[in-house]
């Protein structure tokens, strides 16, 4: 299966690009797709994205065709039927954190 993925936002800068496809064997999940994704651009982008507890940072906002896997199964959420992925990171200071 192929799934593209669109960066928005503050994780743009780190992967310097728009978007990308991936392709990924038959029942991949969120977390499958973000090892891929945090092998290939490394540290930083798991920083953005991952709390140490390895769940989505409050920050790291991922839809998948347009639904947002915090209202399905978060990271187990299967990619199955899956077009497109976007994902956002939004900076802390636009939370009105700092």
């Amino acid at each position: 299966m192929e799934v593209t993925v669109k960066y928005f936002g503050l994780i743009r800068s780190i992967v310097g690009k728009k978007e990308e496809t991936f392709s990924l064997p038959d029942g991949s999940n969120v977390k499958l797709l973000f090892a891929k994704l945090i092998a290939k651009y490394g540290q930083r982008f798991s920083e953005l994205v991952m709390d140490p507890d390895g769940e989505l940072t409050s920050e790291a906002i991922v839809l998948l065709d347009g639904e947002d896997v915090r209202n399905k199964d978060r990271l187990e959420t299967t990619l199955e039927g899956s077009k497109e992925a976007h994902l956002v990171v939004v900076s802390p200071a636009a939370l009105g954190g700092s």
